[in-house]
């Protein structure tokens, strides 16, 4: 995270605005999680960006909209809006090409 403040937000923010600085550092997180999930299984192309970019619009979103901020800000309903909003699209992130290239190989991997 830090590494994406220094190399994208901070630059982007001055000359840009938050909003598309934000955007742009979710974007590229996601381009960085395509290559380690979507390239070695070589399927999937596409989803873990698209997740990435769903939870940037998101967080702009919120930082937009302060009544939303403040309904969601240190309650349950906050705490419930953003696991589901992290939960529901997981599936974009981790896809079923690399559930089954990946993640089942290592689960049942017998010794």
């Amino acid at each position: 995270m830090e590494m994406m403040t220094y190399t994208v937000v901070r630059p982007m923010q001055k000359k840009y605005g938050a909003a598309v600085a934000t955007m742009a550092c979710f974007f590229l997180s996601g381009v960085y999680h395509e290559m380690a999930i979507s390239f070695p299984v070589e399927d999937g192309y596409g989803w873990p960006t698209v997740y990435f970019v769903l939870h940037g619009f998101l967080v702009v979103l919120e930082q937009q909209w302060a009544w939303l901020r403040r309904q969601l800000r240190g309650k349950m309903i906050g705490r419930l809006w953003t696991l589901f909003w992290v939960l529901t699209p997981l599936p974009l992130l981790f896809h079923f090409a690399f559930i089954e290239q990946v993640v089942w190989p290592l689960i049942i991997y017998e010794y």
